[in-house]
């Protein structure tokens, strides 16, 4: 018989606290075997690649006047960032994020919408 690289860690845990975990998972958008193997590695200090791809996606809430920032991975997980979100910090947030770009592109002299950074290898040829 084969033996696997794979061994399986458990625990019990009352019925209330499985129902806060699978509560808490759904809205992470993961399961409790995926929560669980995260949690042990960040104990033990071993990190998984931080190698993810998505988008972010901003909703309002018309009814609040607040916002939800979520990131929709490609492997089609929702992460909540931050939920109510006032408008004034959301401002806030984009008058330095837009700083930030604008200091970025000074930086590696871009001054046209749509260009790209060249690698500086390429122009002393």
């Amino acid at each position: 018989m084969k033996e696997s690289n794979f061994k399986s860690v458990s625990t019990k845990v009352p019925r209330s606290e499985y129902t806060l975990i699978l509560d808490y998972c759904k809205k992470k958008g993961t399961n409790p075997s995926q929560l669980i193997r995260e949690l042990l590695l960040q104990e033990i200090k071993i990190s998984k690649p931080s190698f993810v791809s998505g988008n972010n996606k901003i909703e309002y809430q018309k009814g609040k006047d607040k916002y939800n920032w979520k990131i929709a991975l490609d492997t089609d997980i929702i992460i909540d960032i931050m939920t109510n979100i006032s408008p004034s910090y959301l401002e806030d947030l984009n008058s330095e994020i837009t700083k930030a770009i604008d200091e970025r592109n000074a930086t590696i002299k871009k001054t046209k919408k749509g260009s790209v950074p060249v690698p500086g290898g390429l122009l002393k040829r």
